[in-house]
């Protein structure tokens, strides 16, 4: 199974197309937002190693937020990977919050049409406090502080 190595949340990224190194800018551990819940517009970075024999093969990735309590709050929509390179880096839109608290975004991955098999969840998690504050409002599109 390929090997996450980085999971990380920012408001925003750049590849540079020359030498294809990646800049992850403001980088997100907490956020104060005023009502919840909320779509929150950030982005989702996942670096993952393919050894050859996992190269050109289809797998899946998902997300999930991991409350304090172990609990598994949300999950993003499953997206398709297949790498054909050792590294790969997989960005994911938004994530969706319901409440307050400590949380872990999590990857796991899966051969892909193999449903009946478990999701190996990645040995790396980002941490992120949600706390609502109250009177603060964004911009539609806003990340908020």
């Amino acid at each position: 199974m390929p090997r996450v190595f980085l999971v990380a949340v920012c408001a925003d990224s750049a590849i540079d197309q020359r030498s294809n190194n990646v800049s992850l800018f403001n980088l997100i551990e907490a956020l104060q937002i005023a009502e919840l819940p909320q779509r929150i517009p950030v982005e989702v970075h996942v670096y993952a190693e393919f050894d050859e024999a996992e190269r050109g093969q289809p797998h899946e990735l998902r997300f999930g937020l991991e409350d304090e309590h172990g609990s598994v709050t949300w999950r993003s929509q499953i997206m398709p990977v297949t790498s054909d390179t050792r590294r790969m880096r997989i960005i994911g839109q938004g994530l969706n919050l319901s409440a307050p608290g400590s949380y872990h975004l999590l990857a796991e991955m899966r051969p892909a049409g193999e449903e009946s098999t478990t999701w190996i969840r990645a040995s790396v998690a980002w941490p992120l406090e949600v706390s609502l504050v109250a009177g603060q409002r964004t911009a539609p599109g806003e990340i908020p502080a």
